[in-house]
C-alpha cells in the first residue's frame, strides 16, 4: 500500500517526553567526577539534578545541547545515563550500577567530543571537535535506541545544525551495546534509567567550580498508546493504534479521511531528508524517500512509538 505524504507532524502522546525548556546553567565544584577503573577507583559525586527517570525497556532517546568555558583537564559536560535496579531501593543521585556519560571533555589542552560506557569497569573514547563551536548555540548531542539485523544498541552522535537551527548531519561518535541487554528482565520492569545534565570538575588542585550553560535537555520515552497525524496538502489521515493490536498501522481498518486546512495550530514541517517511522522492537521498518516534496511511504508498521521528518525535526 502506498501513500502519497507531503508532511509529517509531530505524533501526539501520553507523556511521551521530558524537556527542560530554556537555557539554565549547572555548576560542579572541583574534585567531581564519574569514573570506575580497576583495581579500586569508583567514583560518583557529581551534582545529579533535572532527572528523566524511566524503565530502560521504554527509553528511546535523549539530547543535549550545551558548553562552558573549559579550563581544566578533565572538565566534563554532556549527559550521564545511570541505570539502576528497582528492586533494590536507590535513588537518581546515588552512584549508578551501570552507566553512560558522553559529551564534551577537556582533554590534552582542547575540548573533545568524549564518551564513557561502564558495565563493569569504564571504558573511554575521545574524538577531535573538528569545527568551531559558537558558545551561544553550544554543541548537541543524542543518545538514541537503534536497531539492525545484529541486534539492539545505543548510539551516541553529534548533531550538526545549519544557521537556521535545523539538524543537518548525524556525526556517529560511539556504539553501546551492552546497555539493553538486560532490559526485559522481570518482564521489562527490573531496570530503572536515570539521565541527567552532566557537570563535572575532576580537578582537585583548583578552588573554582565549572559552570556550564544548558540551551536543552530532553528524553523521550515509548507510550503504550500513541496518536499519529500524517497531513496531506487536502486530507488528514488519522490513526490511534493500540499495542497489542495485531493489525498493521497503514492498514485499510486503520486510517480516517479527514479535511485539514492547517489552521489547527498544526506546524509544516519543511524537510529535506528521509522519513522514518520507528518502532517499538523494531519488527518492521516503514522506509520513504523524499521526491521533491511528496514523501512517499510503502510498508506495515507494527507498534509504532513516533514519526520522525528528518533532518527538520527530530522525534522525542
Amino acid at each position: 500500500m502506498r501513500l502519497n505524504i507531503v508532511l509529517l507532524a509531530a505524533l501526539t502522546t501520553t507523556s511521551a517526553a521530558t524537556t527542560i525548556p530554556g537555557t539554565f546553567s549547572l555548576e560542579a565544584p572541583a574534585g567531581t567526577d564519574i569514573w570506575r577503573k580497576p583495581p579500586s577507583t569508583d567514583v560518583w559525586n557529581v551534582p545529579i539534578t533535572r532527572t528523566s527517570s524511566g524503565l530502560l525497556s521504554k527509553f528511546q532517546s535523549a539530547n543535549v545541547t550545551f558548553w562552558a568555558d573549559w579550563t581544566e583537564r578533565y572538565d566534563q559536560a554532556g549527559l550521564v545515563l545511570g541505570l539502576r535496579r528497582a528492586s533494590v531501593s536507590t535513588k537518581p543521585e546515588d552512584p549508578a550500577q551501570k552507566w553512560v556519560k558522553t559529551g564534551v571533555e577537556y582533554y590534552l589542552g582542547k575540548p573533545q567530543l568524549s564518551t564513557v560506557g561502564c558495565d563493569i569497569w569504564a571504558d573511554w573514547s575521545v574524538s577531535a571537535i573538528s569545527d568551531t563551536v559558537d558558545p551561544a548555540k553550544g554543541i548537541t548531542l543524542m543518545v538514541v535506541r537503534e536497531s539492525d539485523e545484529n541486534g539492539k544498541s545505543a548510539w551516541v552522535y553529534r548533531l550538526i545544525k545549519d544557521a537556521d537551527g535545523n539538524v543537518k548531519e548525524k556525526v556517529p561518535l560511539r556504539e553501546i551495546c551492552w546497555i539493553f541487554a538486560d532490559e526485559h528482565e522481570n518482564g521489562g520492569e527490573e531496570w530503572i534509567l536515570d539521565i541527567s545534565p552532566l557537570v563535572a570538575r575532576p580537578a582537585s588542585n583548583v578552588t573554582s567550580s565549572l559552570k556550564v550553560d544548558f540551551m536543552d535537555f530532553s528524553a523521550a520515552k515509548e507510550n503504550l498508546n500513541t496518536e499519529v497525524k500524517c497531513y496531506s496538502r487536502s486530507r488528514v489521515f488519522y490513526t490511534r493504534q493500540a499495542v497489542n493490536s495485531k493489525k498493521g498501522l497503514f492498514g485499510d481498518e486503520k486510517f480516517i479521511l479527514g479535511k485539514s486546512d492547517f489552521d489547527q495550530g498544526q506546524q509544516e514541517s519543511d524537510s529535506y531528508g528521509a522519513c522514518r517511522v520507528s518502532m517499538h522492537n523494531m519488527s518492521k521498518m516503514a522506509k520513504a524517500r523524499r521526491s521533491r516534496d511528496v514523501c512517499k511511504i510503502n510498508a506495515i508498521a507494527y507498534k509504532t512509538t513516533a514519526i520522525q521528518a528528518r533532518p527538520n525535526k527530530l522525534w522525542q
